[in-house]
């Protein structure tokens, strides 16, 4: 397994995602240059591609991704262990390589 070189920031950022739109509702735990984690009961398996809109600021980032990793616990440990997914992106527009820039680099 790869791991990951970039370096990564708490924040904490409303997202919605989906395969084929924004159906589901969740929060970054970290965010990266190559990638973010999302908490989210509403997870989807490794390998599946998917669209992210990141609301930030004000600022909504429409983001393209695969999903490297994801882990659901049972809903008694929700208080303190999140499920969620690790995303690889895959496409990254200008606009959030510069929100990263300011926020990360």
């Amino acid at each position: 397994m790869e791991k990951r070189r970039e370096e990564r920031i708490k924040k904490r950022v409303m997202v919605k995602f989906g395969e084929n739109n924004y159906e589901r509702l969740g929060f970054t735990s970290n965010i990266s240059s190559g990638g973010l984690h999302i908490a989210s009961t509403q997870i989807l398996p490794s390998g599946r591609e998917i669209t992210i809109l990141l609301e930030d600021n004000d600022r909504v980032y429409s983001l393209k991704g695969e999903v490297r990793w994801s882990i659901k616990y049972p809903s008694h440990f929700y208080s303190y262990m999140l499920s969620g997914m690790g995303v690889k992106l895959k496409e990254i527009p200008p606009e959030f390589k510069e929100y990263l820039r300011r926020n990360i680099m």
